[in-house]
């Protein structure tokens, strides 16, 4: 039981991790769009 609670939170961490690293990725992406206008 716990240690599927542990596995769990494992798995939802990685993909939270994967998410921000993704959402960082998209962001530096805009930023240089930004610079290429200006």
């Amino acid at each position: 039981e716990e240690k599927e609670k542990l596995e769990n939170k494992k798995k939802e961490r990685r993909k939270e991790g994967k998410r921000k690293k993704e959402e960082m990725e998209t962001s530096d992406d805009e930023c240089i769009d930004t610079q290429g206008e200006s």
